[in-house]
């Protein structure tokens, strides 16, 4: 469910072009914080790994090989770091020297390839 509302949440910010402050604040990881505290085995959520198939970004290709677990850390991680960013600068993103809009659109690609990778038959 986390990663479908944070999919919809950065769609619906697009559309309605959303200050980055704004999604960052919505963003969530709380699930995945949870879920790494009680051990959660990532795998079950889809076993093996991303396969060049289920890649549909080009900038997606460096993850080809990489597990479940891999790429939810790697999303934990870039939600956490974008937070203290914006904690670090006084509660805002602006006037930072952080591509603030690479991060975000790599975080948007790596959840989208994780659903994606989900939701595939392989």
């Amino acid at each position: 469910m986390e990663l479908r509302n944070n999919l919809n949440l950065f769609k619906n910010g697009f559309l309605n072009r959303t200050p980055y402050d704004s999604v960052i604040d919505l963003l969530s990881n709380e699930a995945i914080q949870d879920a790494v505290k009680s051990n959660f085995p990532f795998r079950k959520l889809k076993g093996g790994v991303i396969l060049l198939q289920h890649v549909h970004e080009e900038r997606n290709k460096r993850y080809q090989g990489w597990t479940t677990e891999q790429l939810m850390d790697k999303i934990d991680e870039k939600i956490v770091e974008l937070k203290n960013i914006k904690k670090l600068n006084g509660g805002s993103i602006k006037n930072v020297r952080n591509n603030i809009p690479l991060m975000m659109s790599n975080l948007y690609f790596r959840l989208k390839l994780l659903a994606e990778f989900i939701r595939s038959a392989e």
